[in-house]
């Protein structure tokens, strides 16, 4: 589990040129989505891939007995919905999208997509190079709530937040979203309480503070030691 004191967002351009990058908005209906609207919803047809020019997008999805899941927390420059998209048949989303914060999206139609790729043809090879990319965050991701407990988790998560959306200030790494500990929780599968618990124990061990509702992180080595760091590589190291 790598750590820096930058933001990495914009994933999609490590395997997209520029020209590359500009073909795919050329295709794209842009569109304003308010923090706390839905982007899709699980049960719509995958019908459209979205990038996310500026702000933030929560995927989610929410099980049977109401509990929410949070599986990223996607930025600008990411995609979301690719997956589905590429799919050969169309089928739902299979979970839900919303704006975490007031975000400028591009919209490309399934069709249009399709088009673009068998005109350029090195596109497709640049989308599963990020798809592969995605997945291998996910299973780290899923690897650190499964085998290390829900500290451990809370702290992998705040590692990645940090390599997200980490802002360097003289206090430390300053998060630059606001998120409450049931946002927390929603994304490693505890409850609030718990959540509470090992956030109140590293604020009073000086690890993490509160900078008007924003996270500060001052020990990260503290941080990585309780998330078993593995020594990810940074692009991988995100949320």
């Amino acid at each position: 589990m790598a750590t820096s004191c930058c933001n990495l967002r914009s994933r999609l351009t490590r395997f997209l040129s520029p020209d590359q990058l500009q073909h795919l908005k050329d295709q794209m209906m842009w569109k304003t989505v308010e923090a706390g609207s839905p982007v899709f919803q699980a049960e719509d047809p995958a019908e459209f891939l979205f990038y996310i020019e500026q702000g933030c997008v929560k995927t989610m999805k929410t099980t049977s007995d109401g509990q929410e899941i949070t599986f990223g927390l996607k930025g600008g420059g990411d995609l979301i919905g690719l997956a589905d998209v590429l799919s050969d048949t169309v089928q739902t989303y299979g979970h839900s999208a919303v704006a975490f914060t007031d975000t400028l999206l591009g919209v490309i139609h399934k069709n249009d997509l399709d088009a673009l790729l068998v005109q350029y043809p090195s596109l497709s090879l640049a989308f599963m190079q990020w798809m592969a990319l995605e997945q291998r965050i996910m299973q780290t991701i899923l690897r650190d709530i499964v085998l290390y407990g829900k500290p451990g988790a809370l702290c992998s998560i705040l590692i990645r937040l940090a390599n997200s959306y980490g802002q360097p200030t003289d206090r430390g790494i300053r998060i630059s979203l606001r998120l409450t500990n049931q946002e927390l929780a929603h994304l490693i599968g505890a409850t609030r309480e718990s959540v509470n618990r090992v956030l109140c124990r590293l604020k009073s061990e000086r690890v993490i503070s509160l900078d008007h509702g924003h996270l500060v992180i001052h020990n990260m080595e503290r941080l990585k030691d309780e998330a078993r760091c593995e020594d990810c590589p940074l692009e991988v190291c995100v949320i």
